[in-house]
């Protein structure tokens, strides 16, 4: 199946930080790909870098979508991508409307003539909300409403960044359930951010990062069997102390060049003092010197 969006080799960097490393993978058309990893681990900056919104940013490899590499076209043509061939729903529905104005105003700025009731519709809303302001509708609403703001430009990929983090539980299942189900009748491409592996039930592949590194990477076996220990730790919450989880240590020379989970994995030795790279295992991909003994 043709790749909606190719990621090859890419890498991010803020002055001398780099932030994300040789980052690779592919997303089909109609496919749901889900990205998870903790808080700082570089999920936002790599939808960041896809929309081009990552100011000030270095950006080496390739972003490919639909056949352009991003990383070579310019704003004007970024813009027009973001208008409409590649859809954001943002982390907080409660900063991304504009308070001083009516749902209807807002749709109609991104949707422009196209039938808006029918969005609103497809979305599990009514006409009654385009007459509210973004005060008066609950933090599930105000999503909803995102989510059709998002599809009003027949959009190829959506992105979503952790779209139901202000949510509670019974509507962050509504919500995902909702984008999914567009998914599928619509045949849009979809990279759901988040940190939550309670989400991740209708992905299509899975992600996993840490530090700015892809850790591993294939279907949903990645959640139903994962392979890497930093998954294993994800998958099951678990929670580590300094004495249970962490090696504490004056060589910085770990973290430059060795694994990035050196210090929290119960695995680690001499020999990942030096940068494991991906590996294919059982049609997945994993970053891990001992790799093959995970089947």
């Amino acid at each position: 199946m043709k790749a909606v969006l190719e990621v090859k080799n890419l890498s991010v960097s803020f002055g001398k930080n780099e932030v994300l490393h040789g980052f690779s993978m592919n997303i089909a058309k109609g496919e749901a790909l889900s990205l998870i990893g903790e808080t700082g681990s570089g999920k936002s900056v790599f939808i960041k870098s896809i929309l081009g919104i990552n100011y000030g940013a270095k950006i080496n490899g390739d972003l490919i979508f639909d056949g352009k590499n991003l990383t070579c076209i310019d704003s004007e043509q970024k813009r027009a991508l973001r208008q409409g061939p590649i859809s954001y729903i943002p982390q907080d529905p409660n900063d991304a409307l504009d308070p001083v104005y009516k749902i209807s105003h807002q749709i109609k700025e991104i949707a422009g003539n196209i039938d808006i009731s029918g969005l609103i519709k497809t979305c599990g809303e009514d006409n009654s909300v385009l007459e509210l302001y973004p005060h008066q509708l609950s933090g599930g609403r105000k999503q909803r409403i995102l989510i059709a703001m998002a599809l009003s430009g027949n959009p190829l990929l959506i992105l979503a960044d952790e779209p139901t983090t202000s949510l509670d539980k019974p509507l962050k299942k509504r919500i995902l359930k909702l984008l999914y189900q567009l998914k599928d009748e619509k045949e849009t491409s979809l990279l759901l951010v988040t940190h939550d592996f309670a989400l991740l039930e209708g992905s299509d592949k899975i992600a996993v990062m840490y530090n700015g590194y892809l850790m591993e990477y294939g279907d949903y076996g990645v959640v139903e069997n994962p392979f890497h220990p930093y998954t294993k730790l994800l998958a099951g919450a678990a929670s580590y102390d300094r004495e249970a989880g962490y090696r504490i240590s004056n060589d910085d020379s770990v973290l430059n060049e060795g694994c990035p989970l050196f210090y929290r994995c119960s695995l680690a030795d001499k020999r990942c003092r030096k940068l494991p790279e991906i590996r294919t295992l059982s049609n997945r991909l994993i970053r891990c010197h001992y790799a093959a003994n995970f089947v």
